[in-house]
């Protein structure tokens, strides 16, 4: 278009680059004396009354965003009847220009991707969408990654539109129905133009780091058509086909960024900025370690996946990235069940306890001869050992010592010192119900796993005795999963009203049990100040003050796909005091079969899943089955018609 060489203080001076949302000039704001980047809006926005003022109120917000990883925008103007933004002039290259030369170096690729992150989540939490992220709108400069283009910028948290036939601030700055974005990043909801929030861009920035790992597009065709169809029906081969220098952890995080289903994407961008600094703060393979800590704060290191029918993961690694200590190094490693056996599955208690020390682990598993027991694995050794007399074990914990393990069976609640001697009686009760406990200073305290109480009784045996029951006046039912806190005394546990709202609490001898956060899971604690839970199958991690009882900050994410069990508020985690984590993962790990009277198997009955309980209908025709929703602890019931009926009958 014909551009005159002054638009009020600005004179242009060249052009820079053009696009779809403008073209870009590089001007001189002749008040201030600086050089600025202008754009020039398009006729087709200029021209429309309601998109001029839907930009105008997203360049308002744009602006707003203070934040060294996101562009300046200074002013916005009109003149000789053009409409332009007046924006900070940055000085580089985009990612997409860069990505012509080939991928990024992995160090590299990590850090503008922390950066990114960064922008998005400053983006997010003024209600803003970007929409449009890709290569083209992330500048690369000498000091650091800036985002750009917010022409698309979209608030996903507004009010119900004004009856007024003109846009209110408060209205959609655009129209469920139009799809708008650039194709090869778009989140599938984007494309199919439905509601979008914060997570289509989190679809978007994995496209994007899929690509600067690779150099390749993560969605890509001859077409237009093609690409959709890549976006909405198939998966990208993993980043370390093309780059083999790719960890592994970050070909799971760009998995989780590009997940059809927004649901199972990170709920934010500030947890993908997590990953990638605990990815970053890992030894490169053909690279030395790094050899200090630069970055301030606390961090929990995340965790690897692992292993046959039940997946059992443990990692190494909370530690305070700020001291000025010699580098630690985060230990990922698989932990299987013992030769020819599995792990214990129900949904009931704690099936694993990491010792106080973080040495051993201890777990209900059964091998190729024996029933479920309790199984001990030194972590500076291949093969666990079997604990004698604890056959019929469905939940344990560690002594404070770290010398006992107290555990629930046939009924009763037994400790067996690792000394070899045989397991003792600690105090009888009765059978059936599932048992959750906690071993402090000088008392274990327990309940079921219906929470109609929470007791206590000596390591050393004797009768057990009501401690607290759920306050009726403030609506609980709930009073269950107890967790010591440091002095061995205050403990946390898990609260839940009759409406289903779950409550973490805090009691201190002597002192009435107050609330510390809307937590719905098990909850435990971990030096040097952190909560480990799991919401909404994801296990989190938040600052906690234990003197004081309060949260600090936000939770951020450990792992996804945790498996947990919504009702009851069982998770499948462990901690010990000093940071070692293991957890199990939401695995597909069973599959339901049809078999013959013969034990010849006829075919399956759906995906692989986790199940409890499948009912065959009277004609043998039909089954009818639950099976759990993917991160959420629920169960759906599904039905199948046998496709091996003939030969069944």
């Amino acid at each position: 278009m014909a551009v005159p060489t002054r638009l009020g203080p600005y004179q242009i001076l060249a052009p820079l680059a053009s696009g779809g949302m403008g073209e870009v000039y590089r001007a001189r704001d002749t008040r201030l004396g600086r050089e600025v980047a202008l754009k020039i809006l398009p006729s087709e926005v200029s021209s429309h009354p309601e998109r001029l003022q839907r930009f105008e109120r997203e360049a308002r917000a744009a602006s707003s965003l203070n934040h060294p990883n996101i562009v300046v925008v200074h002013d916005v103007g009109r003149e000789e009847g053009i409409d332009f933004l007046v924006m900070e002039l940055v000085e580089g290259e985009t990612l997409a220009e860069r990505l012509v030369r080939g991928p990024l170096a992995l160090e590299q690729v990590l850090r503008s991707g922390e950066q990114i992150c960064s922008a998005l989540e400053a983006c997010h939490r003024r209600g803003l969408v970007h929409r449009d992220l890709k290569p083209a709108n992330v500048m690369l400069t000498r000091s650091g990654v800036k985002l750009v283009d917010f022409g698309l910028a979209r608030a996903f948290e507004t009010e119900a539109p004004s009856s007024s036939s003109a846009p209110t601030a408060a209205s959609p700055l655009t129209r469920e129905g139009i799809v708008v974005g650039t194709l090869p990043y778009m989140a599938p909801e984007q494309l199919q133009g439905g509601p979008v929030d914060a997570r289509c861009d989190i679809f978007a920035f994995g496209a994007v780091l899929y690509e600067a790992t690779t150099g390749r597009r993560a969605f890509a065709g001859d077409t237009t058509t093609a690409i959709a169809r890549a976006i909405l029906t198939s998966e990208p081969p993993p980043a370390s086909t093309h780059a083999p220098r790719c960890p592994r952890s970050l070909d799971r995080l760009i998995q989780f960024c590009l997940e059809k289903d927004p649901d199972r994407r990170f709920r934010s961008a500030h947890d993908v900025g997590l990953q990638l600094s605990a990815i970053a703060g890992e030894e490169v393979p053909g690279e030395a370690a790094p050899s200090s800590r630069s970055r301030t704060g606390y961090w929990l290191a995340g965790a690897a996946a692992l292993v046959l029918a039940s997946v059992l993961a443990l990692v190494v690694g909370l530690y305070d990235r700020g001291r000025p200590a010699a580098p630690e190094r985060a230990v990922r490693f698989q932990l299987a069940p013992p030769s020819g056996g599995r792990f214990l599955t129900h949904v009931e208690g704690p099936l694993m306890a990491v010792s106080p020390d973080g040495s051993r682990i201890a777990f209900i598993a059964s091998d190729a001869s024996s029933p479920p027991r309790i199984w001990i694995r030194d972590l500076d050794r291949l093969e666990p050992r079997a604990v004698a007399g604890t056959e019929g074990a469905h939940s344990l914990m560690w002594s404070p010592d770290g010398e006992s393990i107290g555990f629930f069976a046939a009924g009763q609640l037994k400790r067996v010192d690792l000394t070899g001697t045989a397991p003792v009686t600690i105090v009888a009760l009765a059978p059936g119900i599932g048992r959750i406990g906690t071993w402090g200073a000088r008392e274990i305290l327990f309940s079921s796993i219906q929470g109609e109480a929470i007791y206590r009784v000596s390591p050393d045996g004797g009768e057990a005795e009501i401690l607290l029951q759920p306050d009726t006046s403030r609506g609980e039912m709930r009073a269950r999963w107890p967790w010591f806190l440091p002095d061995g005394e205050s403990f946390l546990y898990s609260s839940r009203t009759v409406d289903g709202q779950g409550q973490l609490r805090i009691k201190r001898p002597g002192e009435a049990p107050r609330d510390v956060a809307p937590i719905d899971s098990q909850t435990h604690y971990v030096e040097p100040g952190f909560l480990v839970y799991v919401k909404e199958g994801v296990l989190l991690a938040q600052r906690f003050d234990s003197r004081g009882g309060r949260v600090e900050g936000a939770p951020f994410a450990l792992a996804p796909e945790v498996r947990n069990f919504l009702s009851t508020g069982w998770a499948a985690f462990a901690t010990s005091r000093a940071g070692t984590l293991a957890y199990r993962s939401e695995s597909d790990v069973r599959r339901l079969s049809w078999f013959d009277r013969e034990g010849k198997e006829l075919g399956t009955v759906g995906s692989r899943g986790y199940f409890l309980t499948v009912a065959i209908s009277p004609d043998g025709k039909t089954v009818l089955f639950d099976r759990v929703r993917p991160g959420t602890g629920t169960f759906d019931i599904w039905t199948s018609i046998s496709s091996a009926v003939s030969k069944r009958d």
